[in-house]
């Protein structure tokens, strides 16, 4: 979320995934990681959640938060 410019001023959180595999590494390079990390994933069959925007990023988050308060409660798709 936000580019390098924007990751650099925040630390790095939009790069979790390359972080928590990767701690010891300086956020300034996690862009560069994360093709390779994607690509591990997807050729291991795993999901690599991405949001290319803010908003996007914000919704997921309330989504999963919602489920995971409400789990008994049919998912609801926003939309």
């Amino acid at each position: 979320v936000g580019g390098r410019v924007l990751g650099f001023f925040h630390g790095g959180l939009n790069y979790q995934i390359e972080h928590h595999l990767f701690p010891r590494i300086s956020h300034v390079h996690y862009h560069k990681l994360k093709p390779v990390v994607e690509e591990w994933c997807k050729e291991h069959g795993l999901k690599y959640a991405y949001f290319p925007t803010l908003v996007q990023n914000v919704a997921a988050t309330c989504r999963h938060l919602n489920t995971l308060g409400n789990p008994d409660e049919p998912k609801v798709k926003a939309g």
